[in-house]
């Protein structure tokens, strides 16, 4: 017969975690939607949105792709305007 050793380092009593869902981020203008990116070309401008080009004029998560800049995104969802912003990291 093999008798388990309780490690003396564990605490006697444990708390149970218990995941929540992540509060959304109230300066989040888009939650679920990530600008990842933004291509310039000469006649035409591309977002890239949760891996998904896109054009002005297109539609992805219930959002109008309204306008596209060097730098962000504008959305329109129910009459109201969001802005997606590209973060940067800095370089080391």
């Amino acid at each position: 017969m093999t008798e388990t050793l309780r490690d003396p380092t564990r605490p006697l009593f444990q708390k149970k975690v218990v995941s929540e869902k992540p509060k959304p981020d109230p300066y989040d203008a888009a939650p679920g939607l990530k600008l990842q990116g933004i291509i310039l070309g000469l006649e035409q401008r591309m977002a890239i949105i949760n891996s998904t080009r896109l054009r002005a004029g297109d539609r992805i998560a219930g959002h109008h792709v309204e306008t596209i800049g060097p730098r962000q995104v504008i959305l329109m969802k129910n009459g109201q305007e969001r802005t997606l912003s590209l973060s940067f990291v800095p370089d080391d």
